[in-house]
């Protein structure tokens, strides 16, 4: 009986999660307790503990097994979860080049990114996202608030300040796309 109340639960909370898409930008941009994964996803939903978006999660709540991504930092593993996430939230979602992306074409686009810090030699894979009115953008971490990229080469590298956690500094770090991971995706309406 527990086991079968715990998978409604965790049903439940990836149907919360996927109703959770903005209606506007400004409720994205004033979403609480998200990252990256979340705000490229354009969920809102609060994960105070960081346990939910991590590509592959949401699958997993839905369905019950799956992978996901915990501290990898291969790109193709990270594709494939994010793949299942959307097919668990039948959503279009479509693996593009950056190449053949138009500005003018009013679609809505996530990145697989390597994003590093320029003090230290730390790095994770980071997703940023493109509106349909072709504003590239990425949340740098769970407390900064979502930012315009600051393309240094377009579709290839960014800069972007980070809070540190421990300190509250800001640590300039860096963004390097992986142009084969790059991906159109329709949010519901």
């Amino acid at each position: 009986m527990n086991n079968e109340r715990k998978r409604k639960n965790e049903e439940h909370l990836a149907n919360l999660i996927a109703e959770s898409t903005y209606e506007d930008f400004y409720d994205l941009k004033s979403a609480e307790h998200i990252n990256c994964y979340a705000a490229s996803m354009g969920f809102t939903y609060p994960d105070p503990y960081h346990q939910f978006y991590s590509p592959g999660i949401i699958h997993k709540l839905k369905v019950g097994v799956g992978p996901f991504v915990t501290n990898e930092y291969d790109p193709s593993f990270v594709d494939t979860c994010l793949q299942l996430d959307n097919i668990a939230l039948n959503r279009k979602c479509e693996r593009v080049n950056f190449q053949d992306i138009n500005d003018d074409d009013m679609k809505y686009y996530i990145a697989i990114t390597n994003f590093t810090s320029l003090h230290k030699s730390d790095h994770h894979l980071h997703f940023i996202f493109r509106t349909p009115n072709n504003l590239w953008l990425h949340k740098p971490n769970w407390i900064d608030p979502i930012q315009l990229i600051n393309w240094v080469e377009y579709g290839k590298t960014f800069h972007s300040n980070s809070s540190c956690a421990l300190t509250d500094a800001q640590i300039p770090c860096e963004g390097n796309c992986f142009p084969e991971f790059f991906y159109a995706m329709e949010l519901p309406e």
